[in-house]
């Protein structure tokens, strides 16, 4: 009965009905203490041999899963991780094979901090690694710097942000840093989007009107006829005497000049 809050998340529930009645299913995965693993993530850093040369053991495994009572793991590859379903308890089919603890494999020996890891893994040796490392897991940063390095650790608060300045350098752990800003002169990491708000604007809409006459085809006709006759007279006089505007440039009005000339001559 120790594990009984595990059955509640395992537990499955489906519900049928129709007019007669109602149907509830309850699915129950049958699991016991020793087929349930802490699952753990692989990652390799590099180890130092020498002053800029450095080793790095290679795994076929990502994942390392640890049974509950010690005596048995199993390896997981990317691929498996897909077949599972995660949650706040991940499941994931049993296609993966057991090994006791007593059989070392490489990931099991990293993992035991066995020995025998030397004999056991592949390695790859690394001439004048100068390349730091930052890996994002969680609320954690992993860190490998060959070099010492100055870093900056800014992280959001409540009224702004808050400035760290560490010295890193070679493998550890950065907890309580997911949402942090972490820049050094050779590595940085991209800042994390810690809030988000969506605004929406109202396009203003511009609406013109046709032009709409105030008075009627009639309407204009009746005015014209109460209009007074002597209103109709000036506004014939003044289309006879407004002329339209006239312009002339420099040599016509040397030729207007010479005429008037000629004209005066021919006078006398």
């Amino acid at each position: 009965m120790q594990d009984i809050h595990l059955y509640y998340v395992l537990i499955k529930f489906s519900l049928t009905g129709n007019a007669q009645g109602i149907q509830l299913v309850i699915s129950i995965l049958l699991k016991t203490a020793v087929q349930l693993f802490t699952l753990y993530k692989a990652l390799v850093l590099p180890s130092r041999l020498s002053h800029d040369t450095f080793f790095t053991f290679q795994i076929d495994y990502c994942s390392f899963g640890l049974a509950i009572n010690q005596r048995d793991y199993a390896l997981l590859t990317e691929a498996d991780l897909q077949q599972c379903t995660a949650g706040s308890i991940t499941i994931c089919p049993s296609r993966a094979p057991l090994y006791p603890t007593q059989v070392l494999t490489c990931e099991g020996s990293l993992f035991f901090q066995s020995p025998h890891s030397y004999s056991l893994c592949r390695k790859s040796l690394l001439l004048h690694h100068q390349t730091p490392t930052l890996q994002h897991h969680g609320s954690k940063w992993v860190f490998h710097f060959p070099e010492q390095r100055q870093a900056t650790i800014r992280c959001p608060q409540e009224n702004g942000w808050t400035s760290h300045a560490v010295t890193l350098w070679g493998s550890g752990i950065i907890y309580n840093a997911s949402v942090c800003h972490i820049a050094s002169q050779a590595i940085r990491t991209l800042p994390v989007l810690s809030k988000s708000v969506e605004l929406h604007l109202d396009v203003p809409h511009l609406y013109l009107p046709d032009e709409v006459s105030l008075v009627t085809s009639q309407g204009v006709s009746r005015i014209e006829a109460a209009m007074p006759s002597e209103a109709t007279v000036l506004d014939r006089l003044k289309a006879r005497l407004v002329t339209p505007g006239q312009s002339f440039d420099v040599y016509m009005l040397l030729q207007v000049r010479q005429q008037s000339v000629r004209a005066a001559r021919e006078s006398h």
